[in-house]
């Protein structure tokens, strides 16, 4: 019987704790977005300053990866006709765009410049951006990290690496293998996804990729719901657990090998066809949803 009070005890005291992480959690990112005169200087009349458009141009010969860091803007990230890698930077007086080329490595460096003058504010009328054109012949690799922003990216490319701290990925790149890793902020992928791997700290996470003929795919929410949708002919074996959370399942996997709750967790494993590609869903704090 004390066992059974014990672990009640146990169980009521982590949902407590659970719901102050949420609660502090949504106050931050409220204060983050609602907020901006918590970093805005006294003296300073106008947050965004003198607008200031950055351009450059650089040959993409010899490159075998283009590796892109930002530190605040809304980064669109595209393929065009063109021969040389096209960057386009609309930011205050401050902002730098740095280049290097080294070892087949092509360094983008995107700097806002003194952030103590940024009203967070701009991001959402989308006055600070950046627009990088990649010619369509270049499909080798790609990283993107931004620091504060969302991010859009499309076209062919081998490897894609895609990274933020605070904003929303949506990628509906054509890549063998792509990995997405978000501090806050949702994510959503498609396009012609070989294999992958998706992390979120806090986001919720849409998955609906056009599948090779075998490959291997994980995603991973900490607090978020999770989002699969599949062609109804996937051949694929999906695997799905939340901690704390439903899986809910509308797709006709021609094999249901699990589903089952305990408390308050969830396990689902099953299969369509030869179930080639495999697809793992966790969830710590969350819904799964499959369709």
């Amino acid at each position: 019987m004390k066992k059974i009070k014990n672990s009640n005890n146990w169980l009521i005291v982590s949902l407590i704790l659970f719901l102050i992480f949420i609660c502090s959690a949504i106050s931050v990112v409220i204060l983050i977005f609602r907020a901006p005169n918590i970093i805005r200087t006294p003296n300073y009349d106008n947050d965004f300053g003198e607008k200031k458009v950055i351009t450059e141009n650089i040959d993409i010969t010899g490159i075998d990866i283009i590796d892109v860091k930002c530190e605040v803007g809304e980064i669109d990230i595209e393929k065009y006709s063109g021969e040389d890698v096209s960057i386009e930077y609309t930011a205050n007086e401050d902002a730098k765009v740095e280049l290097q080329k080294a070892n087949g490595i092509l360094t983008i460096d995107v700097m806002y410049g003194r952030m103590f003058k940024l009203n967070l504010d701009i991001l959402q009328s989308n006055n600070v951006r950046l627009k990088i054109k990649i010619p369509e012949s270049y499909t080798k690799d790609i990283t993107v990290d931004n620091n504060m922003g969302d991010m859009y990216a499309k076209g062919k490319f081998t490897n894609a690496k895609l990274i933020s701290d605070l904003g929303d990925i949506e990628s509906e790149m054509d890549v063998d293998y792509l990995e997405v890793d978000i501090s806050a902020g949702d994510s959503k992928i498609s396009g012609k996804v070989n294999s992958s791997r998706v992390e979120s700290s806090y986001g919720e996470i849409y998955f609906k990729p056009s599948l090779g003929e075998k490959g291997e795919h994980t995603l991973k929410a900490d607090v978020g719901d999770i989002f699969l949708e599949l062609a109804p002919d996937s051949d694929v074996t999906v695997e799905a657990r939340t901690a704390l959370g439903d899986i809910k399942n509308q797709f006709d996997f021609t094999n249901i090998i699990k589903d089952e709750r305990k408390d308050l967790a969830s396990k689902f494993l099953a299969s369509n066809k030869k179930g080639q590609n495999r697809i793992v869903l966790k969830s710590d704090t969350g819904d799964i949803n499959i369709k």
